[in-house]
């Protein structure tokens, strides 16, 4: 007879397998997959014979991939992405693989229900002209349920790994205020609940913050009804910015710490939404690594080329090239680059205005002693021209067939030193899993 099985007995088995490489992902070996827990936002988990990997289905495909493309060259920890349309080999060998698998003999009343809920999105978020595969985040956990005890190792401001998750999420916070992005955190930004789903933590020295679900909600400052809300997102952001960079007398942590004086409500707002999330109190120099964070964010935004925001678009234009009515297309045109440029144009004024501030110099010097910047902030990262150069060439199948062509981009901060680069893969199947690299 049939054995329940907790309903997250499944998801866990799924999130624990390392990351298959995204450009190779031997979709003709799976043998699992299953929905996310939320189950209705078309995200399901594939299980190869490399890996784990991600397929998302949903209407703002273009808007979240741009996010991605922003969070990837500011130098954020994000899983890498691409698209597949419904003219590639590979989009049709997706939705066949999916169907296979789920249709497959069950030993427990849970794969059972997890199968029947793959069955359901094929036919609803999953069917769709644009499918996402998204590199899995193995063994991560999330924001949204994290334990006090949990949260405390990883939040652990002692140690330069939770030092580290600490300005990554300061940092990511800074790029959501970019792209005017309410669905993660709380950050007095935004009138927002958050989303503590949106983010992951890795565990280990070496562990990081990572962003999920990116979205880039810009909004079109040339329309009478929305210029309204462009006026008050940029006063808001206006004082966001300038509060990040007051200076205070009291030091970095005591700043951080108060959610008034020198202006640093944002850190508090941010502290608050964690204690809220787990539970856990980050402390005084928690919050100094989220006020780091937060300036670092800044830094790196504004390093971006002047132009980035229309060349991406561009780029993003290129992807797909037999567009089902117009799915693509109108999913560009709610890209506001206008609006962008405009945000872009506030990081970099507000970080020239503390050039000569203490706070900035503070700001590099507890980088250098941390080992760093977790993200990129040389000015003008990736030249005039980031998205020339050769396509790159999508094996999907077991023998390497040849599926699409990716549109050429430049490498990433962490993809330059290395082509291989993942943060999520470190090239070993676990003990008694199939498979070879």
């Amino acid at each position: 007879s049939l054995q329940r099985e907790d309903t997250n007995d499944v998801m866990k088995a799924m999130v624990n397998l390392p990351a298959a490489d995204l450009y190779e992902p031997r979709w003709d070996t799976a043998d699992e997959a299953c929905t996310s827990s939320e189950g209705a936002n078309g995200v399901c988990f594939v299980r190869t014979d490399r890996g784990g990997l991600v397929v998302k289905g949903c209407s703002s495909i273009v808007q979240e991939m741009y996010a991605a493309e922003v969070a990837r060259m500011v130098g954020l920890v994000c899983p890498a992405v691409r698209q597949t349309s419904y003219e590639d080999p590979e989009w049709r060998l997706i939705k066949a693989t999916l169907m296979r698998v789920a249709t497959l003999d069950c030993s427990t009343d849970e794969l059972v229900r997890s199968h029947i809920r793959v069955q359901q999105q094929l036919g609803s978020a999953l069917n769709r002209p644009n499918l996402m595969v998204m590199e899995l985040v193995p063994g991560a956990t999330m924001l949204e349920g994290c334990p006090p005890s949990v949260a405390a190792g990883l939040l652990d401001a002692s140690t330069r790994a939770g030092r580290r998750r600490l300005r990554e999420l300061g940092a990511l916070v800074a790029m959501d205020a970019l792209l005017n992005n309410s669905d993660r955190a709380v950050c007095g930004l935004f009138d927002n609940d958050g989303n503590a789903r949106n983010i992951l933590f890795t565990s280990g020295d070496d562990g990081h913050t990572v962003a999920i679900d990116q979205a880039c909600c810009s909004l079109d400052p040339e329309n009478a009804i929305s210029k309204r809300l462009v006026d008050r997102y940029h006063q808001r952001l206006q004082k966001f910015l300038k509060d990040l960079f007051a200076p205070t007398a009291g030091g970095a942590a005591e700043a951080a710490a108060g959610s008034g004086g020198s202006g640093n409500s944002a850190v508090g707002e941010v502290a608050q939404f964690l204690y809220n999330e787990t539970v856990h109190d980050v402390g005084d120099e928690g919050r100094a690594m989220l006020l780091q964070g937060l300036r670092e964010g800044v830094m790196a935004v504004a390093a971006l080329p002047t132009d980035f925001f229309n060349r991406l678009k561009d780029y993003m234009a290129g992807m797909v090239q037999t567009d089902w009515q117009n799915v693509w297309a109108d999913g560009l045109k709610r890209i506001h680059v206008l609006f962008l440029e405009n945000a872009h144009a506030r990081f970099k004024a507000c970080v020239e205005d503390a050039a000569h501030e203490p706070t900035l110099a503070a700001t590099r010097a507890l980088a250098d002693a941390e080992g760093g910047f977790v993200v990129n902030v040389m000015p003008g990262r990736g030249g005039s021209a980031p998205y020339e150069g050769g396509p790159r060439l999508v094996k999907h199948g077991v023998d390497g067939e040849p599926s699409g062509l990716v549109p050429p981009r430049e490498p990433g901060p962490n993809e330059a030193a290395n082509p291989k680069w993942s943060r999520f893969k470190d090239g070993k199947a676990p003990p008694g899993y199939g498979g070879s690299s």
